[in-house]
């Protein structure tokens, strides 16, 4: 094997990434299950003592801490001193860094505006890695801000099949998603580009809250339940988290530095070929 891929965070984004990976890549992961290649970390209580002789590329796609990424926390000195090999380093942030826009669009070369406790780690996180890299000649750093990420068993589309949703309007809110499939197809391809770059990984149309949820109901032949007005509704923490801040993602660099082509540039071709798997 040329390549040696280490994944902090084997779950649903890195599982799709595994599947398409050229056969000179050797991979591992943490949290990995039946992956006979696993690892364990899970900090502080368990955490392996990993070689990073070998390794090549590593991803990371779990949620930081209030001291920033957990895998610079406890590996960086070792990942310096030892991954003599390492040409790569991808994590995974979001665009929620950005803040809130007021439904404008933004950029790679966006202000953070993020104000929030989870967004705030994250910069924290990004940071860490653009100041390690700066320090290793060698080495390129691809941080990914993404979107809402979609896809097979993790969309509405299945909600929308089991009557299990409410459709939520606030005016001026504009919310960015992306296939899994696309996100794996775009960090395959910066694994071979090597630049330090900053990614926003989105499709091509931004939408209100409440379009994809009628796309669905059109395509499915359901009947149209109540559209609750944002100010009138009692939200959880993590539907506050989302409403807070509306913006629109552009995300011509991957198109242009890249050369992508996106699978599924819009939801309704994503959950077009979802709906599929129903289907049958």
């Amino acid at each position: 094997m040329n390549n040696f891929l280490r994944i902090f965070g084997f779950g649903y984004t890195a599982k799709y990434l595994a599947k398409i990976l050229p056969d000179n890549f050797k991979v591992d992961g943490s949290n990995t299950g039946t992956n006979e290649n696993g690892f364990v970390f899970n900090p502080p209580t368990e955490v392996e003592n990993l070689d990073f002789s070998e390794v090549t590329h590593i991803l990371i796609t779990i949620p930081p801490d209030q001291d920033g990424d957990l895998v610079y926390e406890y590996y960086n000195k070792q990942i310096m001193n030892e991954a003599k090999k390492l040409k790569w380093i991808g994590y995974i942030s979001t665009t929620g860094v950005y803040g809130d826009y007021q439904g404008n669009w933004v950029d790679e070369t966006s202000e953070l505006r993020a104000n929030d406790v989870l967004s705030l780690n994250r910069i924290k996180a990004e940071n860490q890695w653009l100041e390690f890299g700066k320090h290793n000649a060698n080495l390129s750093i691809n941080i990914f801000r993404v979107a809402g990420i979609y896809g097979p068993n993790r969309s509405i589309v299945e909600k929308v099949i089991n009557d299990n949703y409410k459709i939520i309007k606030k005016e001026g809110q504009y919310f960015s998603r992306i296939h899994v499939e696309d996100i794996a197809n775009i960090i395959l391809k910066t694994m071979a580009n090597y630049k330090t770059e900053i990614y926003n990984l989105a499709d091509d149309l931004p939408t209100s809250p409440e379009e994809p949820y009628l796309y669905l109901i059109q395509k499915l032949n359901k009947t149209t339940p109540e559209i609750y007005n944002f100010n009138e509704i009692a939200l959880n923490d993590m539907l506050k988290h989302f409403f807070n801040s509306s913006k629109k993602v552009n995300n011509n660099k991957i198109k242009e530095i890249l050369n992508i082509k996106l699978k599924y540039p819009s939801y309704q071709h994503g959950f077009d070929e979802i709906l599929k798997l129903y289907q049958k």
